[in-house]
């Protein structure tokens, strides 16, 4: 409750710190630093993502982007590659819109691991059958080591 009445009041999502107020709509960052980024938390803020792009096309939610590369780690790992694949060319583009020394997410570390991570669905995305499940594991698990090696440079 107290998430939607910060987004009413016209809060945006802010970076992880143990001080912010929304980090996701609907995730307590507080008590669950390591395990808040549930995919309804990151799909509930990807609403709001969407209603603030009807209001202005050109806004991005420079700290959900992390987020959003995370969701597209999970869709691999099910086996859902071209979804994946569609939000990390939406990271992708929304990078290119944001100034490298933006404060609220590190813009070159993100684009680096958003082209790891296009680089491997890409080659993956090919694969037939019990392969795909195959590929899809080895690219969740190292993005997985890519974004524990990275997260802390993000944030």
């Amino acid at each position: 409750a107290a998430h939607a009445a910060y987004v009413l009041a016209g809060a945006t999502p802010q970076p992880f710190h143990p001080s912010a107020r929304v980090c996701l709509v609907g995730a307590d960052h507080r008590r669950r630093p390591r395990t808040y980024p549930t995919p309804a938390a990151i799909q509930r803020t990807e609403l709001l993502e969407h209603a603030l792009s009807l209001a202005n096309p050109q806004s991005v939610l420079a700290p959900f982007q992390p987020y959003k590369l995370h969701y597209a780690g999970l869709l691999a790992e099910c086996g859902r590659v071209k979804e994946a694949l569609g939000y990390v060319e939406a990271v992708t583009r929304a990078l290119r819109s944001l100034d490298r020394s933006c404060p609220e997410c590190n813009v070159v570390n993100l684009t680096a691991l958003a082209a790891e991570l296009d680089h491997r669905l890409r080659g993956h995305s090919g694969a037939k059958g019990g392969l795909l499940a195959t590929a899809a594991s080895s690219i969740f698990g190292g993005f997985s080591k890519m974004l524990d090696r990275g997260v802390s440079s993000l944030f």
